[in-house]
């Protein structure tokens, strides 16, 4: 299926402007990366039947991956192919075998353009997905800067904010779980706060181990702070937990039944080492073997010199670790081989896309990816990142997703 979309140029006498209006109405208070700037002075247009396309696929994929989750969760003699650890998988088996209670499901697929005019996936975000301030208000804020408008009536942060409070009982805390060290966590987390705040729910901001629980019901603990917490919006990752004291109860977060984004329990189809099991599963995934390039296992890339396959682990994030071709230097190459020889259940192979090069006003090469936002089976936003080189990382640029006018 052939592209229709551009890459666009601002007007560069306005776009101090726009990056102003970025970063303070759109929570993007890192606006630079080591020497990088995070905010592009492009703008992806797409057409209306592409967008159309993106969103019907990843409902697609949604609905795919729901119904693993739902078989994975009552099958734990194949958690151990997920690369999961020991812990996380005597956690897991405290999630009833069913998709959770009040959990609101909330994915991102990310989609890049390839040079025989097809898109291909890299992966699904399950866990905890980057992107909603990026997805909502970058658009609306670009969308005056460019003759377009903004892919959905309403925003990733909206829709969230709607299902959480379908499923809050009363007006108990609203407890968002982050890393607190990062500034960058933060961000994310007080761009759906803002949304959450105006519907009149106490808000707080807590690190995993500063919640105990009581009968599977989550108490803050923190000082100012404390209290019984009625929903959880998670931007802890699942299997990151097991490294938390044990004395406070982390485990808990995978038997709890408070409203959540996401239930802990999301992390079961997080791994990219999902596709190896498929055949077990017995459940139809045609969408994903459609997009996703071939997965088989690390040893298929180890024994491979021409550059076909790439290894990738199993639970990274933002690009990291995965070994395309110029993207990285020889050092971390070799050290990636060597994780992936001696500990090959957190690795897998995949097979090579090639990128479609797009060139800015500039003549420089760039590689697009877009996340499109999946919650409760519905698409709801496009999260844009452009990058210099075909993987997609952490110096990758936030650039706007809109629809192109007439």
């Amino acid at each position: 299926m052939e592209h229709s979309f551009k890459l666009v140029p601002m007007d560069q006498a306005k776009y101090a402007s726009y990056k102003r209006e970025v970063i303070f109405s759109c929570h993007k208070w890192d606006p630079q990366i080591g020497d990088t700037n995070s905010i592009s002075d492009h703008a992806v247009l797409l057409n209306f039947i592409t967008a159309q396309n993106l969103s019907r696929w990843a409902e697609s994929l949604y609905s795919e991956t729901i119904s693993c989750e739902k078989e994975l969760l009552q099958r734990p003699e194949l958690w151990g192919q997920l690369g999961l650890s020991k812990k996380i998988r005597d956690a897991l088996a405290r999630t009833e075998s069913r998709l959770p209670n009040n959990a609101i499901p909330l994915m991102r697929f990310d989609f890049h353009p390839t040079e025989n005019g097809d898109w291909a996936l890299s992966e699904v975000n399950r866990d905890v997905p980057g992107g909603f301030a990026e997805a909502s208000e970058l658009p609306k804020i670009a969308s005056k800067y460019f003759n377009a408008e903004v892919p959905f009536k309403k925003s990733v942060i909206q829709v969230l904010c709607e299902k959480l409070e379908e499923r809050i009982v009363d007006k108990k805390l609203v407890a968002f779980v982050l890393c607190t060290s990062y500034t960058d966590d933060m961000q994310v987390m007080k761009a759906i706060s803002q949304e959450i705040k105006q519907k009149e729910y106490p808000v707080i901001f807590i690190a995993p181990d500063h919640i105990r629980w009581q009968n599977k019901i989550p108490i803050s603990i923190a000082e100012g702070q404390s209290g019984e917490i009625g929903a959880i919006v998670r931007f802890f990752p699942a299997e990151w937990m097991s490294n938390l004291p044990s004395n406070c109860g982390w485990p808990n977060f995978f038997a709890h039944t408070v409203p959540a984004a996401n239930h802990a329990s999301a992390v079961i189809t997080q791994s990219k080492r999902l596709p190896l099991i498929w055949g077990q599963l017995g459940v139809d995934v045609p969408t994903w073997k459609r997009f996703l390039p071939e997965t088989k296992e690390a040893s298929v890339a180890l024994k491979n010199d021409n550059k076909e396959w790439v290894l990738k682990p199993a639970f990274g994030r933002v690009g990291e670790g995965i070994t395309v071709p110029n993207t990285m230097s020889e050092k971390e190459v070799k050290k990636i081989r060597w994780s992936a020889r001696f500990f090959s259940n957190d690795w897998v192979s995949q097979k090579l896309f090639v990128a479609r090069k797009l060139l800015n006003f500039k003549g420089i090469p760039q590689y697009l990816c877009v996340g499109v936002f999946v919650i409760d089976g519905k698409a709801c936003g496009f999260y844009g990142r452009i990058a210099d080189k075909p993987r997609v990382s952490l110096h990758a640029q936030d650039i706007p997703v809109l629809i192109q006018g007439d």
